[in-house]
């Protein structure tokens, strides 16, 4: 009969402490628009550090561009994805007036080669930028009181 209760109490101790801990990782997992935006922006912060330096190092020329800059000074970081919306994404590229220019110098046309810069340094900054993301949610849950 003893035997019966105490199965009885250590279930329960069990279960109260697998509801504890459900309790902790749904608070834990519950990342608002906001706080996905703080992750998402340390790594487009780092993606577009990377992208002005190539570009600098690439595409820089000694002509002064008056009217609309140099392309590798209108690299935009917006904290929205493509289409406008705030969903937590963000988004890195060049502006209105340089877009066009960096896709053919990217993929090339018919009379230009492409040097593929921009796809190289998304490939090349792909893993310094999920360590930025995970040193961003890292902070973020233990300001939570969590650990990873």
């Amino acid at each position: 009969m003893a035997r019966k209760n105490e199965l009885d109490i250590n279930q329960t101790d069990f279960a109260v402490a697998l509801n504890e801990w459900f309790e902790d990782v749904k608070k834990l997992a519950d990342i608002s628009i906001a706080d996905q935006l703080l992750i998402t922006s340390a790594g487009a912060e780092v993606y577009k550090e990377a992208l002005e330096e190539v570009t600098n190092r690439k595409h820089r020329t000694h002509y002064n561009r008056k009217v609309y800059g140099h392309m590798a000074d209108s690299i935009l970081l917006a904290k929205k994805n493509p289409d406008g919306q705030r969903d937590g994404t963000c988004t890195v590229g060049f502006d209105q007036y340089h877009a066009l220019n960096a896709w053919h110098l990217n993929d090339g046309t018919k009379f230009i080669a492409g040097d593929h810069f921009i796809t190289n340094t998304q490939e090349n900054t792909a893993k310094t930028v999920l360590l930025a993301e995970k040193a961003a949610y890292t902070a973020l849950i233990a300001k939570r009181g969590g650990s990873l």
